[in-house]
């Protein structure tokens, strides 16, 4: 499988998310008596997730990272500095990243914003998968899986921040 390409398991779109209704994920259709409307889906939504190690792509994302922590120690002495701590300080970014906008859930631009910094680690670190392979210190295969994951955590955060308004915390009297 080229890098790039979609992750091996077959997926289901609530992964990307967490346990949670697939209404988030998918766009809503016109109101009707069913259909849930946004404060609904941000009660069910808090009713399922109560911290940010419940989201898959939390999990998902500390699972990589610890992968790529293992694989690291095989990397060359002479890789440590640039290498070995670049992917290792990426990898727990995006992790870090993602319970940052947890914690920031109250104001939606700061969620947004802390989801995009981890987007952004997430795609740094297929820069550093991909140089790894090049150089021969981890294998294709391997490299690839990795790759692929971090494209689902690159695709499951925005839709996190395309949903930003189902996880923001309400707020009276403060302008979000």
């Amino acid at each position: 499988m080229p890098l790039g390409q979609p992750h091996s398991r077959e997926l289901s779109p609530a992964f990307l998310l967490g346990p949670t209704l697939l209404a988030p994920i998918l766009p809503l259709p016109h109101p009707s008596p069913q259909t849930p409307s946004p404060q609904q889906l941000r009660h069910t939504m808090q009713d399922f997730i109560h911290t940010y190690q419940e989201l898959q792509v939390y999990q998902l994302a500390f699972d990589c990272s610890t992968e790529i922590f293992h694989l690291s120690r095989s990397f060359p002495k002479d890789e440590t500095t640039l290498l070995t701590h670049q992917s290792l300080a990426a990898s727990r970014s995006v992790c870090a990243s993602i319970a940052e906008a947890w914690g920031k859930r109250r104001y939606r631009k700061a969620f947004v914003a802390k989801l995009s910094d981890a987007q952004a680690e997430a795609a740094e670190m297929q820069t550093w998968i991909q140089v790894a392979i090049r150089c021969g210190y981890l294998g294709g295969e391997v490299g690839q899986e990795l790759f692929g994951r971090y494209g689902l955590i690159f695709a499951a955060l925005d839709r996190l921040i395309e949903n930003a308004a189902v996880w923001v915390k309400s707020s009276e009297g403060i302008s979000q």
